[in-house]
């Protein structure tokens, strides 16, 4: 961890002294020191980045600049896909800037946002949560750091794993060659199609006999945005199960009643907006989530009344993770202490 100081001192990290010390490059590279860049947020914090460098000097030269204007350093946690996310889609959809709130550890704990108007006036709280847990927890943090692409791929690939357990990092070496070999033998299914030996592909036949064997379940693709390589989209098998809307509604509920979101919801001052964004996982709720999307022409698919907004949330958010490359989310609903409302999430590039 980073050493946190409540005032710049000349050199609160003992830096200065350092430079003037003779040490060997291993020594150099072990030492961790912290740059200040200043925040758009507020002129007297400072975002701090720890970086590992073996040039000292520069560093100091840079902290004793800062020193002259500013007085604060804190520690910023960076933001997590699923937070990044929902704060645009919150932005966009509920007219109002989010901007970081909570920098992560310290006794305190912290809504993630705080929303301002366009006068960059704070009317508000938001707070992001999720229930996706376990090996889909993890499958997800992974979907996050490794982003699949590859110039030689003119299409973008859709898959959809058997097990929530799939290394992606070794499908990350492996499916670009793949998919290419794939799209030169003009194996391009436009409908979801399941990859089974026997069934849709001999076994043998290549590449879906290596697909199949690196634990892709179903695939499908559409062409690549123009001027862009294509992409790869891994998710993790659905479970079955009835769904209804209703899941959603006790789904989110759960999260509602959780102590400590409704800790953090509780700082929003009088009269201001507090609000709890759930990413569902798509497997049970977020299903019935997407659904008055996939049949719109069944009733029973949309939501009719939404989860009890406990004091002092005014509003709930309901969305499941992207799918589409297009949008920030598959589904999203929205409820302000009566029926849900059915949305179309913001496109992704705004």
């Amino acid at each position: 961890m980073p050493k946190v100081c409540s005032r710049l001192e000349p050199d609160p990290f003992g830096l200065r002294a350092a430079a003037g010390t003779r040490t060997t490059v291993r020594q150099r590279r072990q030492r961790v020191f912290v740059v200040a860049s200043v925040l758009k947020l507020h002129p007297q914090r400072l975002q701090v980045m720890v970086i590992t460098a073996p040039i000292i000097a520069p560093i100091c030269a840079i902290k004793r600049n800062l020193n002259r204007r500013m007085s604060t350093v804190v520690v910023v946690k960076p933001l997590t896909m699923a937070e990044e996310q929902a704060a645009r889609i919150v932005a966009a959809v509920g007219d109002c800037l989010c901007e970081q709130l909570d920098p992560g550890g310290g006794p305190t704990q912290l809504p993630d946002f705080v929303l301002k108007d366009s006068r960059r006036a704070r009317i508000g709280v938001l707070e992001v949560t999720s229930t996706v847990v376990g090996e889909l927890a993890a499958f997800r943090s992974a979907q996050a750091k490794y982003k699949i692409s590859d110039p030689r791929l003119r299409f973008d690939w859709f898959l959809v794993s058997r097990d929530p357990s799939t290394n992606l990092k070794a499908l990350q070496k492996t499916l670009p060659t793949l998919l290419h070999q794939a799209e030169q033998k003009g194996f391009l299914p436009t409908v979801s199609d399941v990859l089974e030996p026997g069934f849709n592909f001999i076994q043998g036949e290549e590449p879906q006999t290596s697909l199949y064997q690196q634990g892709i379940f179903m695939l499908s693709v559409l062409p690549a945005v123009q001027g862009m390589p294509g992409h790869i989209y891994v998710k993790p098998p659905a479970q079955g199960g009835g769904i209804g809307p209703e899941m959603v509604t006790q789904a989110v509920q759960i999260e509602l009643e959780r102590d400590d979101n409704l800790a953090k919801l509780r700082m929003a001052s009088r009269g201001e907006r507090s609000e709890l964004f759930v990413w569902l996982d798509e497997a049970t709720a977020g299903m019935a989530l997407v659904t008055p999307r996939l049949f719109p022409q069944q009733e029973s698919a949309y939501p009719k009344k939404g989860p009890t907004l406990p004091v002092p949330v005014t509003r709930v958010w309901a969305a499941t993770g992207p799918n589409d490359r297009d949008v920030l989310a598959r589904a999203l609903w929205v409820a302000e202490g009566g029926n849900w409302q059915v949305l179309t999430a913001p496109p992704r590039l705004t």
